[in-house]
């Protein structure tokens, strides 16, 4: 099954690109999110593509035919901050779905405004003018501020987004698909999958708030940061036109059942490997 899961990932994309250099982009500053990806970015330059990282976190000890650049602020920003307090993940538990969202919101923003002041952000941006990616795959929780900027700067490059997120909703921005209101609860309404009433009625008006503050909030603060580095750019709703396919840690066996658009692959478990030998002192 994972060996069928990974020829699908890869099919994909040499169908639609036939990818050589490879952009990954792992911009939200967790270890759980890097380590989702790792997988995919290995393979990829196992089978000899030229596959550049650009993340929160690095490894000094890269495989073949991978390269990172370091955003080496991220996780300062985030945890050495007043913006530690907002991402107390003790308290976020207590929290109830309206500000969960606005944190959520926030954070993609927040790293946006993190990253543009970072220098490794800015080493790939001063790539050579005529310098293309052949494909761009990027954590999309992140928001679209981060994205579009690769976007603009390297002109019409092949957008697949990817998530450790287990709820395929989060994706309706991108994808333009649907949020199932009366069917499934929003990724953080902490209610069963057969909702009463009163309980549907509420995950309307949370699935509804989530796509309005998008609009009236999350895209317009982007396209101000946006244009911070291109003050021509258009705005990050643009960029979606980039769109090729998502992959999305999701596996029906383990959660809530969800209508998928056709191009949204479900690649739940990508991270798992083949199990390494106990070291010889615990083996005895």
């Amino acid at each position: 099954m994972k060996c069928e899961m990974m020829r699908l990932i890869l099919l994909a994309f040499v169908a639609v690109s036939q990818a050589a250099n490879i952009l990954i982009m792992s911009g939200i500053p967790s270890a759980s999110h890097f380590i989702w990806l790792r997988p995919l970015m290995y393979e990829l330059g196992k089978r000899g593509h030229n596959v550049t990282v650009i993340s929160a976190d690095v490894e000094k000890k890269p495989p073949a035919n991978v390269s990172y650049i370091h955003m080496e602020n991220l996780y300062s920003a985030t945890y050495n901050t007043s913006f530690r307090e907002k991402v107390d993940f003790f308290n976020m538990a207590k929290e109830g779905p309206i500000p969960l969202l606005r944190l959520m919101h926030g954070l993609g923003l927040h790293m946006c405004e993190a990253a543009i002041k970072s220098e490794g952000l800015h080493f790939l941006l001063n790539y050579p003018k005529d310098f293309k990616f052949d494909l761009f795959v990027n954590d999309f929780m992140v928001g679209p501020c981060l994205p579009a900027i690769i976007m603009h700067r390297f002109k019409d490059v092949p957008y697949i987004p990817a998530t450790s997120y287990n709820a395929p909703s989060t994706g309706a921005p991108v994808l333009g698909s649907f949020a199932y209101s009366g069917l499934v609860p929003n990724h953080v309404y902490d209610v069963p999958e057969e909702m009463n009433f009163v309980q549907r009625v509420k995950n309307l008006y949370y699935d509804v708030f989530e796509m309005i503050t998008h609009e009236t909030n999350m895209h317009p603060e982007a396209d101000r940061i946006l244009r911070i580095l291109y003050p021509s750019a258009p705005s990050t709703y643009t960029f979606y036109k980039n769109v090729r396919v998502s992959f999305i840690n999701a596996n029906p066996i383990i959660q809530y059942k969800e209508p998928m658009m056709p191009n949204m692959i479900p690649v739940g478990g990508l991270q798992i490997q083949p199990p390494h030998q106990l070291p010889e002192d615990l083996r005895k």
